[in-house]
């Protein structure tokens, strides 16, 4: 069933890009890149879960307040 979505300019040339890079079209990339998503992330009411593999180390208080900081150091 064919959806129409609507992207922000900076997503749809981001994915022009990576489909000119494949050799595929626009639309095979959208729909490997949901496919993958779709693995990995569940809904908890509108906020995006990820399930990360077993094994995975927690955040720590620090790394969490990076984040929140913005700072990638």
């Amino acid at each position: 069933m064919p959806i129409t979505i609507t992207l922000n300019d900076e997503l749809a040339e981001r994915l022009e890009e990576m489909a000119a890079e494949s050799g595929r079209p626009v639309n095979e990339v959208v729909e490997i890149l949901l496919a993958e998503v779709m693995e990995d992330v569940d809904f908890d009411g509108s906020l995006p879960v990820v399930r990360l593999p077993p094994g995975t180390p927690e955040l720590t208080d620090e790394q969490i307040n990076r984040l929140r900081e913005g700072s990638d150091t």
